[in-house]
């Protein structure tokens, strides 16, 4: 399957690889020595919420009322915990 994958899915690959990993622990790391472990490992649970935010923005889906409300309470428990 490798040998025969396209230029496209090399490109995606890529991106995922460069933007998804590498640049994302990069600013990860940037925030953990800034905040603390503590302060910054809240912000691992806006992960889902950015993928469905990026589902609907890139992929044009539709989020469910309850997917909605989960993220509204992970960035509410966000801003409670740190404050």
């Amino acid at each position: 399957m490798i040998p025969t994958a396209s230029l496209t899915a090399w490109v995606r690959i890529l991106y995922l690889g460069i933007f998804g990993s590498a640049v994302g622990f990069s600013w990860y790391y940037d925030g953990l020595r800034q905040l603390g472990p503590a302060r910054a490992g809240v912000f691992i649970n806006l992960v889902p919420v950015f993928a469905i935010l990026l589902a609907a923005l890139m992929l044009n889906e539709i989020p469910s009322p309850a997917l909605l409300l989960g993220g509204l309470l992970v960035i509410l428990g966000g801003i409670l915990t740190n404050r």
